[in-house]
């Protein structure tokens, strides 16, 4: 007996039960998606890591960049991003490990890339944000910035995604 070596996936071959939706396989495969890019994302080492030395965090609640990184692959998958050219750009903690700042790269098809950026409620080094957010900035092939929105917020104890 040999092994098969077919790339297909295990979860693309199956069939659900009779009687129930092949949505109920999709959202397996979904799950199962998010958990294995989210952990190929965090194992990926950042452009620039740095430690900032005069932080004041003002959000009650932290986040581990495990968590920053599965949202910010939730939001990528959500907008049919290409998941495995994701790199981390750039990681900001303060001096006690709490995470400030994390900057996901996304490249476009046409030369230029995006900016998925987490940051913290606080005071960073001078820099400000009135809200524990993740937004997106884009850049053309010039690096020249192009726009950007914000994509989520921390209100109230809950991750608020706009449309």
């Amino acid at each position: 007996m040999t092994a098969d070596t077919n790339d297909t996936s295990i979860l693309e071959l199956i069939e659900p039960p009779e009687g129930h939706s092949e949505e109920i396989i999709e959202i397996i495969r979904d799950s199962v998606k998010l958990e294995l890019h989210t952990a190929a994302l965090v194992e990926k080492k950042a452009e620039i890591e740095k430690v900032c030395t005069t932080s004041e965090i003002k959000e009650e609640r932290t986040f581990s960049k495990e968590e920053i990184t599965k949202l910010i692959v939730l939001f990528a998958m959500a907008n049919q991003l290409e998941l495995d050219n994701l790199t981390v750009d750039k990681i900001i903690n303060d001096e006690q490990g709490t995470l400030l700042v994390l900057e996901v790269k996304s490249p476009n098809p046409d030369g230029g890339y995006q900016i998925i950026n987490y940051t913290i409620k606080g005071r960073h080094e001078g820099n400000q944000s009135q809200t524990t957010s993740i937004d997106r900035t884009f850049w053309d092939k010039d690096d020249m910035p192009e726009g950007g929105d914000i994509v989520a917020e921390y209100l109230e104890g809950k991750w608020h995604f706009k449309a």
